[in-house]
């Protein structure tokens, strides 16, 4: 759900998890300074964003198109739609 302005896909294909990092040029737009394949699904993740789709009865929400399940989360504080978060975690499947 973010544009990302600098980014090289030349050394990637569809389904390729990647790290990225930038700054915010603009809303909702991310001007890329490093970005590396990333190879083990097993790393762990940290990703940043606004929260949508809280269910906190199934212990899910979203962040753009990533499925976050904190189920089993340390949660600093309460969870609402619309706060920005940052996460970590594994990718599992579908869900982080």
């Amino acid at each position: 759900g973010v544009a990302l302005t600098g980014f090289d896909s030349s050394g990637f294909k569809d389904g390729d998890l990647v790290e990225v990092s930038g700054y915010h040029s603009a809303y909702n737009t991310l001007t890329v300074t490093y970005q590396q394949l990333i190879n083990d699904n097993q790393t762990e993740l940290e990703v940043e964003g606004v929260i949508s789709a809280l269910n906190t009865q199934l212990g899910t929400f979203s962040l753009g198109n990533i499925d976050i399940n904190y189920q089993q989360a340390d949660i600093d504080g309460s969870l609402v739609n619309g706060q920005f978060v940052e996460v970590e975690g594994f990718m599992n499947g579908q869900q982080l």
